[in-house]
């Protein structure tokens, strides 16, 4: 009597494992086809939205190349503008040394010349010395020649006053006659004396004439 009801709750209970387990099952199953569905509705969305990015990047990668070509005909271009402009800058330099060679001729010229001038400066001062050396050399016998001037005209109015006198006294005695006879005052002495000044003076004036002209 006690066996039956013990198995009959087995039973139950295994009936009741059964059920859930059959539940959990379509549950699962159910789960699984509704992921499934999802899967393949969401991979028929993914494939044209992974075809139209992979257009819009092979669009993107095609205007990059369509950019990087542009850009190194640009580059190419300005490869050969400085090229060319290296050419005319080397021809440029190329006329300049040529110039640069004419002007060291007209500075050689110049300095040549600059030379000369230093010479021509030289003889210049050394003319314009000589010609203050003679200057004052002139003024120096011009001086000599005033004081020898004034020196003759000084002596010459001495001798016209010894004269005079010994004219009024040879007057004096021709008309007293005297017991003895004197001598003149003025003799041969004196008038040899002024002929030999005078001569002196002539020699001191040539040479001092000659010194001028050398």
């Amino acid at each position: 009597m006690e066996s039956g009801p013990s198995e009959e709750a087995d039973r139950t209970l295994e009936h009741d494992k059964d059920a859930t387990l059959s539940n959990d099952q379509k549950t699962l199953e159910r789960s699984i086809d509704i992921l499934s569905k999802v899967t393949f509705i969401g991979f028929l969305c993914v494939i044209p939205l992974g075809l139209w990015m992979r257009k819009t990047m092979v669009r993107a990668y095609s205007m990059q190349y369509s950019l990087l070509q542009a850009s190194l005909e640009m580059q190419r271009g300005l490869t050969y503008k400085t090229t060319n402009d290296l050419d005319r800058i080397v021809a440029a330099f190329g006329s300049l040394r040529k110039q640069i060679s004419g002007y060291e001729g007209d500075l050689k010229e110049v300095r040549r010349c600059l030379n000369h001038d230093a010479e021509l400066t030289a003889l210049r001062n050394k003319l314009n010395d000589s010609e203050q050396k003679r200057k004052s050399e002139i003024k120096t016998l011009q001086d000599q020649i005033d004081r020898y001037k004034g020196s003759i005209r000084k002596l010459i109015e001495e001798y016209d006053k010894k004269k005079a006198e010994a004219e009024l006294l040879a007057k004096r005695r021709a008309t007293t006659p005297s017991p003895k006879p004197t001598t003149p005052i003025l003799g041969g002495g004196f008038d040899a004396y002024i002929k030999l000044l005078k001569i002196n003076l002539q020699q001191d004036l040539s040479e001092n004439h000659d010194k001028h002209e050398n």
